[in-house]
């Protein structure tokens, strides 16, 4: 009998505190008809193991004149004290295919059912997907990967729910929505090229928000790639994106424009002939089609360096991967200890690493490539983004074995603050818990009017968060830059610009400051190489116009 494997991956309505305990049932059909059924106590990530379920016949999802379900369909009930339950209609299990199902749970205080279903699989479809007709009209256009897309969940005009989600899970959802996992390697890879490119068009040009939607895409396959909520995801296809999600398709013809109308099996058919993805790429679009990669990526510092490193690998880059395991460490392992950030990958980095791979579906080999890096920095940003009153003790960011990462997010909060509460003097923003930290936190306590003890207590780390947040709210500027000073610039603020400036320089070619607080020459010549850059208008004046763009590509740089 043919089998195929389902993972079930859950937690709570942070993405990242995994629900350790939880009921899981697996239906055929009906819901009278179990095939599984257990008390699952999942790791440090909400994962529990492989689920062994009866499928089909691979040779079905090969076979193009094939009138059978190539896979089988089951339905998933997941309980637990507390939250929310969710029941998924229609999983699909396709033989040899492992697959990951990641649920997020609410809570709530009734026992409240979700209910949702996975459609058929839309290569089953005869759905024609209208022509994108808009083509790149520049041949050196250049994208940066956002960190998330916002899509809506029906076509484009109905009154439909619009979900934030993570941009390389969101590719990878498409795929496994739009093409079998059996299909070939190279087949796999054309897909995610052509539909990260249709995507990044999306939101590059703002196609939807420039006609007044307030969403990057639809999930409608008349118009875009078909996003499913709640589907399983094919580990073999997760794989392949995470390894190619920042390439992306260029210099294309605007005589032969990016469409999603092409025959998928004729796809599959070329690469079954041994050709790569590439070569399908310019059988299709033309042989001045080429692939590119853009280390733009949005809230991830630093990029890739394009060097595998491990063990006996030394320098800096080492130090990064060292300490992003450390912010991580928790969430995979109980039992290994944190890592001395030496720049040496010695033979507990590379044992710490294989344990974080074992945990996203890779290789494990103790190698830090490009696939693991972004794995790493994804991660530990988004610790790191958490509150820290919403992270639980495995996390570590508040406890004995504090993380440096905690003073980092607290730091950058209390700067915020400080455009507010005047006293709190500009911090820079490192991992020091250091006297200016400690001075910060006594004058924030003091005029919020809680305990002052220059700890970074509960009550203290909330306050900090939720004020920060009601500031840049009430900036109406999500991303929390601050307001533009409406009085004479003072010895702070222009530290705060010089700060700024030397964040960027580590990205881009400016040069770098001493954090004085004079807007001496030298601050004046970095603004002008800065507004260069950006192609701002020259002006030694700290302009609103190059205070705003200073502060968002700040902001973007630290995440």
């Amino acid at each position: 009998m043919p089998i195929g494997y389902l993972k079930i991956q859950i937690t709570d309505a942070y993405d990242i505190h995994p629900i350790r305990e939880a009921m899981i049932r697996i239906y055929q059909k009906i819901r009278e008809d179990i095939v599984y059924e257990s008390f699952h106590t999942s790791d440090a990530l909400g994962n529990c193991d492989y689920i062994a379920l009866e499928s089909v016949s691979k040779t079905l999802s090969s076979d193009s004149q094939n009138t059978l379900l190539p896979y089988t369909t089951y339905h998933v009930e997941v309980r637990c004290e507390g939250y929310e339950t969710l029941e998924i209609k229609g999983i699909q299990i396709f033989e040899d295919i492992y697959s990951t199902l990641p649920l997020t749970l609410k809570t709530c205080e009734e026992n409240i059912r979700n209910l949702s279903t996975v459609p058929k699989h839309a290569l089953l479809k005869s759905l024609d997907k209208h022509q994108d007709s808009h083509c790149f009209s520049s041949l050196n256009l250049s994208f940066q990967i956002p960190k998330t897309i916002q899509v809506h969940l029906g076509i484009p005009n109905s009154k439909a729910e619009n979900l934030e989600i993570d941009f390389v899970y969101y590719l990878k959802n498409i795929i496994s929505s739009e093409i079998f996992p059996t299909w070939s390697e190279n087949a796999i890879r054309f897909f995610v090229y052509v539909y990260t490119t249709f995507v990044l068009k999306r939101i590059h040009t703002k196609w939807y928000k420039e006609k007044g939607f307030d969403f990057d895409i639809s999930n409608s396959a008349i118009y875009d790639p078909t996003f499913v909520k709640n589907r399983n995801i094919f580990d073999n296809i997760s794989e392949i994106v995470d390894e190619i999600f920042n390439e992306y398709i260029q210099e294309f013809s605007c005589d032969k424009p990016l469409e999603l109308t092409f025959n998928k099996w004729e796809i599959q058919n070329h690469a079954l002939q041994g050709y790569t993805s590439l070569q399908i790429l310019q059988q299709f679009y033309g042989e001045h089609v080429q692939l590119v990669t853009t280390n733009r990526i949005q809230n991830i510092l630093p990029s890739y360096p394009g060097t595998v490193f491990k063990k006996g690998s030394k320098g800096y880059d080492v130090s990064v991967i060292q300490k992003w395991l450390n912010i991580t460490l928790p969430l995979y392992s109980n039992t290994l200890p944190l890592l001395l950030e030496d720049e040496e990958l010695g033979e507990k980095s590379e044992q710490t690493i294989k344990a974080f791979q074992k945990q996203f579906c890779q290789s494990v080999d103790g190698e830090v490539g490009k696939c693991t890096w972004y794995q790493l920095a994804r991660l530990s940003k988004h610790i790191e983004m958490i509150p820290i009153s919403n992270l639980t003790n495995d996390h570590l960011l508040l406890s004995e074995k504090q993380s440096p990462v905690s003073i980092k997010a607290i730091k950058e909060a209390l700067n915020i603050i400080g455009f507010i509460y005047s006293a709190i003097p500009v911090l820079v923003i490192d991992d020091q818990e250091d006297e200016e930290l400690m001075n910060a936190i006594e004058i924030f306590q003091k005029n919020v009017g809680i305990s002052v003890n220059r700890t970074l207590d509960e009550i203290t780390c909330k306050a900090i968060f939720t004020l920060a947040v009601e500031i840049s709210e009430g900036n109406d500027l999500s991303i929390g830059i601050p307001a533009y000073p409406k009085t004479n610039w003072n010895q702070k603020e222009i530290k705060w610009v010089q700060h700024c400036l030397n964040v960027v320089s580590k990205q881009y070619n400016i040069d770098s400051l001493v954090i004085n607080g004079i807007f001496d020459e030298k601050t004046k010549t970095t603004l002008s190489q800065f507004q260069s850059l950006l192609g701002l208008p020259l002006s030694i004046e700290l302009n609103r116009l190059t205070w705003y763009k200073l502060n968002e590509i700040y902001v973007q740089l630290i995440g």
